[in-house]
């Protein structure tokens, strides 16, 4: 269905799933990482079940102006909810 050969299925078996993605073009293939942060896996892996119920809570409950900084609380990356907060504060200060 995908037209790929025996290697590339191989490859493509032994890669390390939702961290590691193969890519196929007229000009070549290559298996790569995306090399994501915490903070970038925190919104991008963000599929789960209980995740999605989450963002919904966390924006019924506490809205959209400080979603960000739940979340990141949320996923257990309290300094870069903190460093959120202060950032938001100061741009907001002007």
């Amino acid at each position: 269905m995908f037209g790929l050969n025996g290697r590339e299925i191989e490859i493509i078996s032994m890669a390390t799933a939702k961290r590691q993605y193969y890519y196929k073009s007229t000009y070549g293939s290559r298996l790569f990482e995306l090399a994501l942060g915490p903070v970038a896996l925190a919104y991008c892996a963000a599929s789960s079940k209980e995740d999605q119920l989450m963002v919904k809570r966390i924006l019924a409950e506490k809205g959209k102006e400080t979603f960000n900084e739940h979340w990141l609380k949320y996923k257990k990356l309290y300094h870069e909810a903190d460093v959120y907060r202060e950032l938001k504060n100061y741009v907001e200060r002007g």
